[in-house]
């Protein structure tokens, strides 16, 4: 189904369309994010099995996949750890031409690099190779694109130009060991989360908006009463939000989609 104001005010309040089959134009379907299943999690409780079920991931995916292993290593939780596991692989970080960029976590990755043996590449992207690759991805995507697809990309297109077949991504630690501080930190209102999280609010920047409100009420909980939720009135509503369970579910799925398109589009197994 094509409905473009959805499609638009979805992506610019949450960087993705939530609804699958709803599809900004009839040229390309929109690749609409699925979420590791449920039954493919691998369930643990102590530091040892963590251990043994990363080991035994990375060992699995190793064997079935010709070609060397790559890893996209920043100064992060997620990658900082996979790089113990992989002493020697070819690692990827991204380094920004001009402009402002976290030298501190550059310097990180260089550190985890060195300390497993690795050999580190460095991904340079500036507007220009942004440019060159988002006709690629918005055309795999069907739409608009997160802003780091395109950049996703150009290391996997790097990566498959030196002989890595199969790239090893980390992603999540974050929402599950409480490193967004800034999210997990307080106990929000409802109305106050929903303005903190959307990324622009539809109703400020689009001719037709469409309200997003139904997103965040999966999640709202019994509280004390609200003024308005971002779109659409709302007066007296209750007033907490599960937050864990949004990291877990509607942030997860936004970023899972933005690599799972950047890779296809790629054609890079990962």
């Amino acid at each position: 189904m094509i409905d473009r104001k959805y499609s638009n005010s979805a992506f610019v309040a949450l960087r993705f369309t939530e609804k699958p089959g709803v599809d900004f134009c009839s040229a390309w379907p929109y690749r609409h994010p699925d979420m590791p299943s449920e039954e493919g999690r691998i369930l643990v409780s102590t530091a040892a099995e963590i251990d043994r079920a990363i080991a035994d991931q990375l060992d699995d995916a190793k064997s079935t996949v010709p070609g060397r292993v790559g890893l996209l290593l920043s100064g992060g939780m997620d990658s900082g750890i996979l790089a113990s596991y992989l002493p020697g692989a070819d690692a990827y970080t991204f380094r920004f031409l001009g402009g402002e960029y976290q030298k501190e976590e550059l310097r990180r990755a260089e550190i985890f690099a060195e300390r497993n043996g690795m050999t580190l590449h460095y991904v340079d992207i500036g507007w220009e190779q942004v440019r060159e690759a988002l006709p690629a991805v918005m055309r795999s995507k069907g739409g608009p694109v997160h802003s780091i697809e395109p950049q996703i990309y150009l290391a996997a297109q790097q990566a498959k130009a030196d002989g890595v077949g199969l790239m090893i991504i980390g992603d999540a630690s974050d929402y599950v060991f409480g490193g967004m501080d800034k999210l997990l930190s307080k106990d929000w209102t409802y109305d106050e989360f929903v303005r903190r999280y959307i990324y622009v609010d539809p109703f400020e920047v689009l001719r037709e908006p469409v309200s997003m409100d139904y997103v965040f009420e999966r999640y709202r909980t019994a509280g004390a009463g609200s003024e308005r939720s971002v779109g659409a009135e709302n007066a007296g509503a209750a007033d907490g939000i599960d937050v864990p369970e949004i990291l877990r579910t509607l942030a997860a799925q936004e970023s899972y989609g933005s690599y799972n398109n950047a890779f296809e589009a790629a054609e890079m197994p990962y």
